[in-house]
């Protein structure tokens, strides 16, 4: 596995109506702690990932969202500016599920 199929699956979601239609279900019925990353990953978007025939590891998806995207800063260099820090991935994982991309 690698973080290229998170890649994918984000992909896939953005251009399937109905892929997003189901992850948004399964955000809506998650009853569990929707602050417990890994647990709404492995409750929530595994099971349609798998669904949708794309294997996703949370290890993956983790240093997927420690990468810096294209025009980001590392997180070397993030120690030296002020203020918060935002991760498109991760932020697109927790929009999918229903989770505000500013918690």
């Amino acid at each position: 596995m690698s973080n290229e199929n998170i890649k994918k699956f984000i992909e896939l979601v953005n251009k399937d109506e109905g892929l997003r239609k189901k992850l948004n279900s399964a955000a809506e019925s998650y009853a569990g702690n929707k602050d417990d990353m890994k647990a709404l990953f492995e409750a929530v978007i595994l099971p349609v990932a798998k669904e949708a025939g794309l294997e996703l590891s949370y290890a993956d998806m983790e240093e997927l969202m420690k990468a810096p995207a294209e025009g980001e800063l590392a997180m070397a260099d993030m120690k030296n500016v002020a203020g918060g820090i935002r991760n498109d991935t991760l932020d697109k994982l927790r929009k999918m599920a229903g989770i505000s991309p500013f918690c």
